[in-house]
């Protein structure tokens, strides 16, 4: 997945906060692991398959 942000979430809460990181140089967490590039994309492609198929929650 790229930088393109098309697909990007139209409306997050006030309390979330995004920023964009190098995760090769940034210790980021996602459930406990670090979060590298090949997880990130994995991840990604699984949120925006479950946006696809309805089974991820809308408001």
């Amino acid at each position: 997945m790229g930088a393109d942000t098309g697909r990007f979430p139209r409306h997050l809460g006030p309390d979330v906060e995004v920023e964009a990181v190098d995760l090769d140089t940034v210790d980021v967490r996602f459930r406990g692991e670090r979060l590298t590039e090949d997880r990130a994309e994995a991840v990604a492609a699984e949120v925006l398959a479950r946006i696809d198929d309805g089974t991820l929650g809308r408001r």
